[in-house]
């Protein structure tokens, strides 16, 4: 939940921080056309960001009355306590090594631009993405050692290409897991902490792993993406002038990422090939520097989830906040009703969460579609094993 909110502030304090300048103008990099940020479009942003982000509290509130996890007990220290198989960290490592040398030969070629275009997506980056549970594994077993080399694959193709995502799935889950069970030998067994400490710690580690974040993309600003805030107006400005709702499209890129695997499945056996829509943020790039739709050099533009549900519904858009809500509490559900499944699901929950504030759904559930269940299939059978093993071995002795 901190991580959530956490961005979700951060972003909105850098475009308020924009708005307090007032109105202004941009000029379209490629058409040399201005788009005016006038005081109503300015309005019009702060009470789309002001609907969205309230009606997201009132359903995380209510999902989690709902559920029956008040707040401020969501994070229970004894959910760390899980013991964990240490074939699991072996597997995971082994993958890790491997997938890592075999992307290497293809990354080095490799650009930013490159990566984005998908010259670089294959098997070997499924299996390296596949393989993030290691970092929380070794963490949460005390292999502090083996954890920094398992992050340094992620942080070398994050600077060689200069892709911070690679850190929000090793770097970031890592550390998370480490203040969660630092605090929780704080806490020595005494349960639930009140959530104001929780927040304190999460707001010391965010500020800390931020600037390590931003280093990837070789921007020495001290905080990521800085200029979204400023975007994210002239999107809302220049969308309301091409009279342009594209209604359902992120969210089925969002849905057909995770059902990947079934679609082409479906393709291979009907000879029927699905079509997929165009991106939003590659619209949000025509709409921000009149990139044309159609121009060879792939640009991507994300810019805030606020931007992404106003150009797919207008204002309408602001339903969208009870979507991510209820996608978000049960995922946190899930770690914390299976804390044995918690290095499993926090790399992926990591990347989806950073993704999807940032404004790209679709690139958000790249991750579901290949490589979570390449993990999931290495990882929960092992973990079903040991359960079913410890559990016979308890019958025997209670005979």
């Amino acid at each position: 939940a901190f991580l959530i909110w956490g961005l979700n502030s951060y972003f909105i304090l850098t475009y308020f921080l924009i708005v307090f300048n007032g109105p202004f103008r941009h000029v379209l990099g490629f058409t040399n056309q201005t788009v005016v940020v006038s005081t109503r479009t300015l309005t019009l942003t702060s009470s789309f960001v002001l609907s969205f982000t309230l009606i997201y509290l009132i359903s995380d509130m209510v999902l989690w009355r709902f559920i029956g996890k008040p707040l401020e007990k969501r994070i229970s220290w004894q959910n760390l306590k899980v013991p964990y198989h240490s074939g699991l960290c072996s597997i995971f490592l082994g993958i890790l090594f491997a997938s890592s040398i075999f992307y290497f030969f293809q990354a080095y070629k490799l650009d930013y631009r490159g990566y984005v275009e998908y010259r670089g997506s294959s098997w070997p980056i499924v299996f390296l993405w596949a393989a993030s549970p290691a970092v929380p594994l070794l963490v949460l077993k005390k292999r502090y050692f083996l954890a920094t080399l398992a992050v340094a694959p992620y942080m070398l193709f994050a600077l060689l290409l200069r892709v911070r995502s690679f850190a929000l799935l090793s770097l970031l889950p890592g550390l998370m897991v480490y203040f969660l069970a630092s605090s929780s030998e704080l806490a020595q067994d005494k349960g639930t902490q009140p959530l104001r400490k929780i927040m304190l710690r999460a707001a010391i580690l965010s500020l800390a792993t931020l600037p390590l974040l931003n280093l990837a993309k070789r921007n020495f600003y001290f905080l990521p993406d800085p200029s979204l805030g400023k975007a994210m107006p002239i999107i809302f400005a220049a969308a309301e002038r091409a009279h342009l709702e594209l209604r359902f499209n992120s969210l089925f890129l969002w849905s057909s990422n995770i059902l990947n695997p079934l679609l082409k499945a479906y393709s291979a056996v009907t000879l029927h090939r699905i079509r997929l829509p165009i991106d939003t943020p590659v619209y949000i790039a025509n709409l921000y520097d009149g990139v044309p739709l159609d121009w060879p050099v792939y640009f991507h533009y994300p810019t805030l989830w606020f931007t992404d549900a106003f150009v797919s519904f207008g204002f309408y858009g602001i339903a969208m906040a009870f979507i991510w809500a209820l996608v978000n509490s049960l995922w946190e559900l899930a770690m914390l009703r299976l804390p044995s499944a918690l290095p499993l699901l926090l790399p992926f929950f990591c990347w989806h969460t950073y993704m999807l504030i940032r404004g790209a759904p679709a690139i958000a559930s790249v991750p579901l579609s290949y490589a979570f269940y390449v993990s999931a299939a290495i990882y929960l059978p092992i973990l079903f094993m040991r359960r079913l093993i410890a559990s016979r071995l308890d019958e025997s002795f209670s005979q």
